[in-house]
């Protein structure tokens, strides 16, 4: 009767830590969860096994981590063109949504009029196109006037008055 003992150094440690120790197997884990996939093996056909398409793959990804509503906000701000017509683009920039209300630069306060005139239709197709952005509102102003007060020697004042007498 012959035994089988191991034939390196490292086979003969590695099987006294097991007898001392016990099975990593049965111990810890992720070796009960090794073990358990070794025994059920990798069938091709399997459960989990059917390739799926990048599409799936993105929506399932964004869904997971939340990424959904930010995902359909950028596009309501790159796709504003398509939104609004392109003359109407012409004249206006989707800057960003803060609350839930969509951010709307116009080029003169006449473009602004006619954009809160167009508010519910824009609003009607935004909602129908990106449900997902979580948009409500829409604000449309006008360009941005200078700031008069600012820089380091600034004195406080009354501000600017009319010099014409």
């Amino acid at each position: 009767m012959t035994r089988n003992l191991p034939a390196t150094e490292a086979e003969r440690v590695w099987l006294r830590f097991r007898t001392k120790m016990g099975d990593p197997a049965k111990t810890t884990r992720d070796g009960r969860r090794r073990a358990a996939a070794e025994q059920a093996g990798s069938k091709p056909f399997s459960k989990g096994r059917d390739p799926r398409g990048l599409g799936d793959i993105l929506r399932t990804t964004t869904e997971t981590f939340g990424w959904t509503r930010d995902i359909a906000r950028g596009e309501v701000v790159s796709g504003w063109q398509d939104l609004v017509g392109e003359r109407a683009a012409q004249f206006t920039v989707a800057e960003d949504i803060i609350d839930n209300v969509l951010i709307v630069r116009c080029s003169s306060t006449a473009w602004a009029q006619q954009m809160r005139m167009m508010h519910g239709d824009i609003l009607t197709k935004l909602m129908q196109r990106f449900p997902d952005s979580s948009v409500r509102r829409i604000r449309f102003d006008g360009p941005a006037a200078p700031r008069i007060g600012w820089g380091k020697r600034r004195v406080p004042g009354r501000g600017p008055r009319d010099t014409y007498g």
